[in-house]
Parts: structure tokens; sequence; C-alpha cells
């Protein structure tokens, strides 16, 4: 792999790991058995975003779900390996695998929780300047970070991973995916992705009048418990599925591959949108949110219905699903169009030097398990990283219970 900056850097380099999930979770501990410090940090709790989808099946069996260096590591401290051939829910996945590997002692004080990314930003250099890429590579990146016992803080690190997910950022609700009047102010008021509707989120729903933006996997399994919900709680939900130019088998897009859905489940969402009984569900089609604005304590939703159409809501809570904005809302000043893909492992690399963006923040090839290619771009980045493309500690570390 040629580049135009030397991509080495030796330990005791640091390295900041944004995100705490599968992806992140790996990257951290394969930086940590090669020596390297590694800052990994959160703006929830680990596996938080996987957590969500509770008893569905995880798409593959614990054998394609995990790695020869995380059973290594939770086999080390005495914990039993799963069977490798079963396939475990979301929750089986996050408590008896990747809660363990962060908890072991490589990781555990590696890892910070609740600590969103508010800004990443490289010492001395603008997105516009001339300065070349070897004297960029030489700057450090700062990041801002927040949390509830130290406030804001700064951390200056050496090289950073960007192993977030895509809820994890700001998207866009107006049509074609930009931003709806009144948007600024109000963007923090936004619930986004998977919510916890029947458990922990249930107050924030419970007798309200919710709108859900969406027709992805996210916004069925929310749609499903929100109707639910509306049986026992009078909550009231307003469904929008976003209006399409192209044709489509059917208003819900759920059915993609390694969707944690059952088809049964996305079934249900369908009947539950095109059955609505119009006092607790109202299905709207609209082409996205024009504005926003709030009026005591409630949202008022302006729903751009038709190009001459618009028609306000006023809800408690507004749940947006689907397509977000690709770029995270805390790059300042950083060049992060991907320039490296090859047909196994898609593309990681940045043109921001010592930048990788791994898992659901790359482009992935089609058809690729997601797992197997997170492996395969986290071996080769600390291969980039370390000067040793051959360097592949998966075939190094191996776990003895499986064979």
């Amino acid at each position: 792999m040629q580049l135009d900056w030397d991509p080495e850097i030796d330990t005791p380099a640091t390295i900041a790991v944004i995100g705490g999930g599968p992806c992140g979770v790996e990257a951290a501990l394969y930086g940590r058995f090669l020596g390297y410090s590694v800052e990994l940090f959160d703006a929830h709790k680990v596996g938080d975003s996987l957590v969500a989808w509770g008893n569905r099946p995880m798409p593959g069996t614990w054998r394609e779900l995990t790695s020869s260096l995380g059973l290594a590591a939770i086999e080390a401290h005495e914990h039993p390996l799963p069977e490798p051939d079963q396939v475990p829910t979301f929750e089986q996945y996050v408590e008896q695998y990747l809660l363990l590997v962060a908890r072991t002692d490589l990781l555990y004080t590696s890892i910070t929780v609740h600590t969103p990314v508010l800004s990443a930003s490289r010492l001395g250099c603008t997105w516009q300047d001339a300065t070349s890429l070897e004297r960029r590579a030489e700057q450090e990146f700062r990041l801002l970070l927040e949390s509830t016992q130290r406030g804001q803080f700064t951390q200056v690190v050496d090289i950073v991973f960007d192993c977030s997910s895509g809820e994890a950022t700001r998207g866009g609700l107006a049509t074609g995916g930009g931003q709806p009047i009144g948007w600024r102010q109000l963007q923090d008021r936004i619930l986004l992705g998977r919510r916890r509707v029947l458990t922990r989120e249930k107050q924030s729903f419970s007798g309200k009048r919710v709108m859900l933006i969406g027709n992805d996997a996210a916004a069925v399994a929310n749609a499903i418990e929100l109707a639910e919900l509306a049986k026992t709680e009078k909550t009231q939900l307003f469904w929008v599925i976003p209006k399409q130019l192209t044709p489509r088998e059917t208003l819900l897009q759920a059915s993609v591959a390694n969707s944690p859905l059952s088809a049964e489940e996305i079934a249900l969402a369908e009947s539950i949108y095109r059955e609505a009984d119009g006092l607790f569900v109202v299905p709207i089609e609209a082409w996205g949110v024009e504005a926003l604005r709030e009026d005591s304590g409630q949202l008022i939703v302006t729903l751009q219905r038709t190009e001459d159409e618009t028609l306000d809501f006023s809800v408690d809570q507004v749940i947006h699903c689907g397509d977000v904005v690709d770029q995270p809302n805390y790059e300042h000043n950083l060049r992060l169009e991907p320039i490296v893909s090859d047909e196994a492992s898609g593309a990681f690399v940045t043109r921001e030097p010592h930048f990788y963006r791994l898992g659901g923040r790359s482009i992935l090839p089609s058809g690729a398990h997601p797992f197997e290619v997170m492996r395969q771009q986290i071996r080769q980045t600390f291969g980039l990283i370390g000067g040793r493309a051959e360097l592949n500690l998966y075939e190094t570390v191996k776990p003895q219970g499986w064979r």
C-alpha cells in the first residue's frame, strides 16, 4: 500500500479510538497487544447500540463474530468460551463477549465511557493550508471531549481510529438529507436511531405524541414497540415514511443484509403502517421536514408533503432513523476522504495522515461479512503503522479452548 506520507509510528505512540462497539473494542485490543498506548472514548457505554436490539439474533455465529485475540483475552481471565457454532442474541454477544473483553486487564483502564468527542482537529494545521502531507503527518491530533465528571477536556494523540457508528452522528431531516429551518436550535431534542421504547426509555414515550421518521431496520423496530405501547399507554405514533422517486416493492427498506429483524417483524411493521387505526397510529408519507420550532415545550414539526403542501404537527418527541450525515459533526480541519480501496477490505485510509475510518465508518465491499472486513481492516492498519504488512496477530494469538 503506497501512501504520500510515512504511516509508521513506533510504540509507545498514543492511539485514540472513537466508539465502543465491536470494531472499536477490537481495534483497541489489537493495539494494546502490540504495546501501543490506547484511549477508547464512547459517548454512551460499550456495546450500547447493540443492546438496543435485545434478544434478536446476531448476523452470524460466535465463531464469525469474535476474534482469536478477544477469546484469548477473556480465556486468560478464566471466563468460559461460548459454543463456536451457536448464534448469539445481541444482548448475549455484548454480555458474554464484548463487555468481558473490555474488562480485561489489557483494556479496562483504556476505556472511557459517557464521553463524546466534541471536536477533532490537527495541531498547527487548517483544512485549506498548503502544508505538505509529510509535515501534517508530524503534527498531533487534538480531541475535545466532555464527560459528566471532568466536564470538557482535551487529549492530544498521535493516531485516530474512527470506529463510531452512524447513529452517533446528526442526520439531515429535510428533503435530500438537508437541514430543516430551526435545526441548529433544536437538534439536541431529536432522538436518533434505535430507542429502548419498552424498557429504559419507556417513560419518555408513554402517553406521548411521538413522530417517527424513517423506514430502515431501526425505524421498524421502534414502530413495532411504539404501536405496542399505544395499546396500553395511549401513546400516539405519527410514522413518517420518506417519499422516494424510484419505485419500491415495499414501504419498508429493512430487509437488507445482516438486518437484525425477522421477516415476521417486517410484515408486522407493514401492517401497522398500512392498517393504522388513525387514533393511535397515523401513517404519513412526506418528502421530509421543512421546519422545526418549539412552542410551550412541544415540538412543532412542519412536514413537506408535496412540492406545494406542508402540514404542521405538534408532538412531544421526534425519532429520526435512516440516512445520517456521512461526516461526523466533530471533524474540524481534517481531510477525511477515503483514498485506498481494495476488493477485500474496502476503503479505510483517509487523506488525513494517521486518521483511519474502520468498520461502519469505512466504505465496505458489497456482500462481505462486516465483522470479517472489520478484522481485516484492523490487521492491515496496524501493519501500516508498524511497518509490517505481514503482521497478523489473529494467526499468532489463539485461545486454547477452541480448535
